[in-house]
């Protein structure tokens, strides 16, 4: 493995999810940001990981950065907008999906 590569830990983190290992895709995720801060796909993948395990507001937390990082991208919004919605944030989630 190379220790230092993004794209690893980021395909090891969606392996990890896969297999229902969430918490160690969480892990996964947070090192291919620790390596490169702006990229908005880990923040996203994050998101989806920490939604996984029931850490709902670390969830929001993590698709909100993805977006301050890519304020276009329309996964992130998508997934932010539905979070939203399964905590009952109604008007918050229409604006997302609006997004």
């Amino acid at each position: 493995m190379k220790p230092d590569n993004v794209e690893v830990h980021l395909y090891l983190g969606l392996a990890y999810g896969k297999l229902g290992r969430h918490q160690e895709a969480i892990e996964a995720f947070k090192k291919a940001i620790s390596l490169k801060p702006d990229y908005p796909v880990a923040h996203l993948y994050l998101g989806l990981a920490y939604s996984n395990r029931g850490r709902f507001n670390d969830a929001i937390e993590a698709f909100k950065k993805a977006i301050s990082l890519k304020p276009d991208y329309p996964l992130a919004h998508l997934y932010l907008g539905l979070e939203y919605f399964n905590r009952g944030r109604y008007n918050e989630a229409i604006e997302e999906y609006n997004r």
